[in-house]
């Protein structure tokens, strides 16, 4: 009985270290994750369209890819697509609630509840959405980690139809 309870203790002092290292690993990886969607976000609200299009896409993966419709985007097609949003309309403003991030090795995926609003430059008092028809919107935006980094590498909508751009 006592051997036992002397190998419970063993396996114990080996099994609680081990779980906490790797939850606290995954809760720092989720939180790096984070760090990025708050960099995208916070680029994409700035007026410099320069500087704003360069903080989002040193995030976006070579190998980026998003399912649009019936084609697929990669990287620079996205960075047109921003682009041309940047020179049409100003003020952008990100919301983004409800996000969940799941880690796995150097892969991630988060899934989140988002809206993008802006002002057309020629009447830059009525806001508009982007991205939306019918306002919030669920999405998941893929993550790899690359030379110790992480980047996206995808984003698919849940639901409505990319592109639509719909008085508020």
């Amino acid at each position: 009985m006592k051997k036992l309870a002397i190998r419970i203790v063993l396996v114990l002092a080996v099994v609680i270290p081990v779980y906490f290292f790797i939850r606290g690993y995954l809760r720092t990886e989720r939180e790096r994750v984070q760090r990025v969607i708050d960099a995208v976000t916070s680029s994409l609200e700035r007026e410099n369209v320069w500087l704003s299009l360069h903080g989002i896409f040193e995030h976006v993966s070579d190998s980026y890819r998003h399912n649009e419709g019936r084609r697929e985007v990669g990287k620079q097609e996205a960075l047109v697509a921003v682009r041309g949003y940047k020179q049409r309309y100003v003020q952008f403003r990100v919301e983004l609630k409800d996000i969940d991030i799941t880690v796995i090795a150097d892969t991630a995926k988060a899934e989140l509840t988002g809206r993008i609003t802006a002002a057309k430059k020629d009447d830059p008092e009525k806001r508009i959405e982007l991205i939306t028809r019918d306002g919030w919107n669920r999405a998941v935006i893929y993550f790899e980690k690359e030379d110790g980094e992480w980047l996206i590498t995808g984003s698919e909508r849940l639901r409505g139809k990319w592109g639509d751009a719909v008085p508020d």
